[in-house]
């Protein structure tokens, strides 16, 4: 099973965005609208897309388990069925997602087999891209993407 795919409008729901009453914003492709605070898009009430912040505290906190895993984070936050990994460290190529990330493969169809994850941060001088996570076999980081790129949403628990 995998999950669904957004464009980055749909992910952070542009819609009720524009309709807010108290301060409504006008976002998407070649527009620019500065998200800040928790935005709930596409995920349930009391969630949201992580900032690109949540995601870099996430790296770090994988950084943090071992010498290892700062070199090759993509053995931390595994991608689910896959055989690809670096024997080394105490750390099988069929190891075991240690921390509950549970990403599922998804092809880019340029050989590239990962997950890619909305963040709501439009941090480059270009309108059209946003912020990203990113993960595959070797690799963790963020990066960014063209807001017309089909990509997964994964949602934080907002603290009470």
């Amino acid at each position: 099973m995998t999950g669904r795919g957004y464009f980055w409008v749909a992910a952070i729901d542009s819609i009720a965005l524009a309709n807010d009453k108290t301060n409504p914003m006008e976002c998407g492709f070649n527009k620019t609208c500065n998200l800040t605070g928790k935005i709930r898009g596409a995920c349930d009430y009391g969630w949201h897309i992580p900032s690109k912040a949540e995601w870099e505290e996430l790296l770090n906190s994988v950084y943090a388990t071992d010498d290892f895993a700062y070199q090759h984070p993509g053995n931390i936050l595994r991608i689910l069925g896959s055989d690809e990994g670096i024997q080394s460290g105490g750390i099988s190529s069929k190891a075991n997602d240690m921390l509950g990330f549970s990403v599922y493969p998804f092809s880019f169809g340029n050989g590239w087999i990962g997950g890619r994850f909305w963040a709501i941060d439009e941090v480059y001088s270009d309108d059209r891209e946003v912020a990203t996570f990113y993960v595959c076999a070797y690799d963790a980081g963020v990066g960014g993407n063209w807001k017309n790129d089909y990509r997964s949403v994964r949602c934080i628990k907002d603290e009470d």
